[in-house]
């Protein structure tokens, strides 16, 4: 398990959990832009919290209204684990899990400080999807970095059929904001459901095997640790387009075995400016 112990996250989720005794609003910039998603719950949708500063504040107001198994600064319950972070170029990249709450699952996400060491920018996602710790493998399999091949497979710029790449035993979830503001579109489940994904796109005009493919998924920082690729890139020429954040893992045979991504309108400055 690789983690990055004085890394932005780690410090702003020490804070966020109680073992760092200071105000979680106070370690953001004032230019801070973030987006935060969570799954939907019996009483609650899916749900986006997006913008800056103020924006932070006024979500753990409403945290706190809400009653219940709540968020609290206990500081002895860690609600945020990091599993694996690394930082490259400025720009760091995590998955862990969320535990404790009303809503648990796998976290990806990728952050940025500004030149005080505070929080910039943040886009994190609670999937259904948890990347065991200590499971990874490096790629000493012989098999090259598996989000390059996925993305060439769903653009056409790869001859074959994207559900071809994925296991048998493939979890994913993609996170898509809504359309004229309607909650957060979820796409999850295992082979045959991204298969049925992939027949919804072909039957709106997709064209199922391009003759003159267009690129629609941009890797513009990709890096792996511990077995898990983790990736921030760009969606474009779609219905939504934005930053994508997301982490995959392959098998012993090349295949995607995970894969947990999310759109977002956050850009990381100096990743690609859109």
């Amino acid at each position: 398990m690789a983690v990055q112990q004085q890394s932005v996250l780690t410090r702003f989720y020490d804070i966020l959990d109680g073992f760092t005794k200071a105000d979680p609003v106070e370690f953001l910039s004032n230019d801070c832009a973030l987006e935060m998603c969570f799954p939907g719950i019996a009483e609650i949708p899916n749900e986006r919290i997006s913008g800056g500063k103020e924006d932070f504040r006024e979500f753990l107001k409403v945290l706190d209204t809400r009653g219940g198994t709540r968020f609290q600064r206990s500081g002895s319950v860690r609600r945020h684990n990091i599993s694996t972070s690394t930082v490259v170029n400025g720009l760091e990249l995590m998955v862990g899990e969320g535990r404790g709450g009303r809503r648990n699952g796998g976290l990806v996400a990728a952050a940025q400080e500004d030149k005080e060491g505070k929080l910039r920018r943040y886009v994190v996602a609670m999937t259904r999807v948890v990347f065991p710790e200590g499971q990874g493998q490096s790629l000493t399999t012989g098999h090259i970095a598996i989000l390059p091949r996925f993305f060439g497979l769903l653009d056409g710029f790869t001859d074959g059929d994207p559900v071809d790449i994925l296991s048998e035993d493939f979890e994913f979830e993609m996170v898509f904001p809504g359309i004229d503001g309607q909650p957060d579109e979820r796409v999850a489940g295992g082979k045959t459901d991204f298969y049925e994904f992939m027949e919804t796109l072909y039957a709106r005009g997709r064209e199922r095997h391009p003759s003159n493919p267009e690129r629609r998924h941009y890797i513009d920082t990709l890096t792996e640790v511990d077995g898990v690729e983790l990736m921030v890139g760009r969606a474009v020429r779609g219905r939504r387009n934005g930053t994508l954040v997301a982490a995959a893992q392959q098998n012993g045979e090349g295949k995607l075995h995970r894969y947990a991504c999310v759109m977002s309108s956050v850009v990381f400055t100096g990743n690609h400016e859109q």
